[in-house]
């Protein structure tokens, strides 16, 4: 399996779906190896408590360079050591890419050992650029993705959405897609009673309030804004609706002027970055 994130480097959602992803298969009896750059400290090699075998790729010094070139450099070193691995270990039987930036590598053990590619698309550059290709630099990574769904046996999605732009992009054929939305686990309950858990809802909203919620990144990609369009609707039907976004990233300026400007500015709560346990509580 090859990914660009894996703990402890966690950008998004793309790292968490790895994370999980891995151990569960290593629970059906299959024996997963993890390549990922070591981008975050990390042991070079280790094996998890669920028995998942990680390791991390030293990434190329290029601060003088491009991401892009950065990235391509980063997946021959990804190639070479995945090479060097099989003839440690053996031969694998699959090759599972996430997204383009560890398709170069994918691509080429996929050829060299002749063995069946499958690839996970988690997101696309045109949905990272509003629909639009702005330059030379996203039109590379466009080409890359759309290689990747070309070279792949099958191409996962996480939802229908994504595998309608997939085919509509890349004319990936609807055959050869596969949709699998991300997985929940379920835990018990994050509150040791109710009145810690009234206690955290209060943090957030009155008790008078209904509690509407988004968790993510703020990436146009993500459609919060589509969400903050509506919410004047929502409260036409309920007065007293609270929205809370949680997260940080690029668009979270932009996304707070929105809310003002559709005049719901006071019924919407900004709380920037939240853990992993507000996380749970919240949901």
């Amino acid at each position: 399996m090859l990914s660009w994130e894996y703990p402890p480097h966690v950008v998004g959602g793309l790292g968490r779906h790895v994370t999980n992803l891995a151990p569960a298969l290593v629970a059906e009896g299959i024996e997963v190896h993890v390549l990922t750059p070591l981008l975050r400290h990390g042991e070079p090699h280790e094996v998890t408590p669920a028995g998942v075998h990680v390791h991390r790729v030293p990434a190329p010094h290029m601060e003088d360079y491009s991401f892009l070139s950065f990235a391509r450099e980063t997946n021959a070193a990804l190639e070479r050591v995945a090479r060097e691995l099989q003839h440690q270990v053996g031969e694998f039987t699959l090759i599972h890419a996430h997204d383009w930036l560890v398709a170069d590598a994918a691509i080429a053990l996929k050829h060299a050992w002749r063995r069946p590619l499958i690839s996970t698309i988690h997101a696309l550059e045109r949905g990272r650029q509003q629909g639009y290709l702005g330059g030379e630099h996203s039109e590379q990574i466009n080409n890359i993705e759309w290689q990747l769904t070309y070279e792949a046996w099958r191409v996962i999605a996480c939802s229908r959405f994504m595998a309608a732009q997939l085919h509509e992009y890349f004319a990936t054929p609807t055959d050869k897609l596969d949709i699998v939305p991300n997985g929940v686990h379920v835990r018990p309950s994050p509150f040791l009673d109710d009145a810690e858990r009234l206690a955290f809802r209060r943090s957030l909203a009155a008790d008078d309030e209904q509690l509407v919620f988004y968790v993510g990144r703020m990436v146009f990609e993500k459609g919060v804004h589509v969400l903050i369009d509506a919410w004047p609707r929502v409260l036409e039907r309920m007065p007293r609706a609270r929205l809370v976004i949680a997260g940080t990233g690029g668009y979270l300026e932009a996304l707070k002027q929105q809310v003002w400007d559709r005049g719901v500015g006071d019924q919407v709560t900004f709380t920037g970055f939240i853990s992993d346990e507000d996380r749970d509580r919240l949901y």
